[in-house]
């Protein structure tokens, strides 16, 4: 696990209750050993107080000589890149030891590549603009600007570098992260997208749904396959119960999971949990790697659901269990999503290609690798 020795002078008052969110994000140490757990009290007047939880003992801290705060680079990417819904990509091979970069934005806000500098004075963020160079706009996320005096719009005009300080684009409130709308709604402008109305959207509005795709509108009568297209689209990620999402737009409750109709658990489906399992192994390889127990303890209970559905889904030595309501219901949603899939193609082919490779008809997921934004 990398860890990044803050020193942060003068800085550290004003991003110090944002970046100390949770442990996993920094910890206090004894600056002797760098691995003695701290906790540190901050008093009204700005004194602070260290208190080793090891041997329970409190005194007086001088941060610089005593006690040091150690920040997780990564784990501090990933919680930048989940605020802000966009995508991890972490990297610390830079030339530049000041800045790292640490994902991408959600398509709502062009993709963007983003980048941490760890340094707010003005000489860093000259020089870490200039090394991010390009045609394209980039966003440097810093602690904060409030002790910077150079003209961060010039730099947005010279090197296409946005910089943007995290204490104003982030809030801290009962522990957990919040984006700040208006910073978000300014970045947009300064990235030159313009308003939301150009945003991606799949609304029903009357007897048609209105739907905008990568800056194209069209409007399609409403339909089963579109109804369904909309419950997935409003729930990334998410597996649905087939007999339970068809329920919930008849109104009439399926067929008890006894009653057989057939075979469900067919080879499409075995390759399809398979390669789901292999990609949660690979993340998990990646998260133990970097110690991320967040991560970690998520992939695993995600594992441990789809092996216990496939449990379920089988029997004695992995044969299939004959289908029931479920698997009737999961063929019959498929069809309709299909079916619609290909009506969108006549209106919007790059809309069509998009669903096509995130819907994934045996676990009903949809699961973009890069989040449209949708809005409803």
């Amino acid at each position: 696990m990398f860890l990044w020795r803050a020193e942060l002078g003068e800085h550290w008052a004003d991003c110090q209750t944002l970046l100390t969110t949770t442990p996993e994000l920094a910890a206090w140490t004894l600056a002797s050993d760098g691995v003695t757990p701290c906790d540190v009290i901050q008093h009204r007047d700005g004194s602070m107080v260290g208190i080793n939880r090891v041997a329970g003992e409190a005194f007086a801290v001088n941060r610089d000589a005593q006690i040091v705060c150690k920040l997780n680079l990564r784990s501090l990417a990933a919680k930048i890149t989940e605020t802000l819904e966009g995508r991890i990509d972490f990297n610390l091979n830079s030339p530049n030891a000041n800045v790292h970069r640490i994902g991408r934005l959600p398509p709502k806000l062009a993709s963007a590549a983003m980048h941490l500098c760890v340094r707010g004075n003005d000489e860093p963020l000259l020089a870490t603009a200039s090394s991010l160079a390009s045609s394209t706009f980039v966003l440097v996320l810093v602690p904060t600007l409030l002790h910077a005096s150079i003209d961060v719009d010039a730099l947005a005009t010279q090197f296409k570098a946005i910089i943007v300080a995290l204490d104003e684009l982030i809030v801290e409130r009962d522990g957990r992260w919040h984006c700040q709308q208006h910073m978000l709604d300014e970045l947009r402008n300064r990235l030159g997208i313009g308003d939301t109305a150009d945003a991606n959207s799949f609304r029903l509005e009357g007897e048609n749904y209105q739907i905008r795709y990568a800056g194209r509108l069209f409007t399609l009568s409403n339909s089963v396959g579109l109804w369904y297209l909309r419950e997935l689209l409003s729930h990334p990620n998410q597996v649905f119960d087939p007999a339970e999402l068809e329920s919930a737009r008849t109104g009439v409750r399926g067929r008890s999971s006894n009653s057989s109709t057939g075979e469900s658990f067919d080879a499409e489906a075995k390759r399809e949990y398979a390669r789901k399992l292999r990609e949660i192994d690979e993340e998990l390889e990646e998260a133990a790697q970097f110690n991320d127990l967040a991560s970690i303890e998520r992939l695993q209970s995600e594992r441990e659901k789809l092996i216990d559905h496939i449990s379920k889904a089988t029997g004695k030595g992995g044969k299939a269990r004959v289908s029931t309501d479920a698997s009737r219901a999961r063929k019959n949603i498929r069809q309709q999503i299909n079916r619609d899939i290909d009506r969108i193609s006549k209106f919007c082919p790059e809309l069509a290609d998009h669903l096509r490779t995130a819907f994934q008809g045996e676990s009903l997921c949809y699961r973009p690798t890069q989040d449209p934004g949708w809005q409803f």
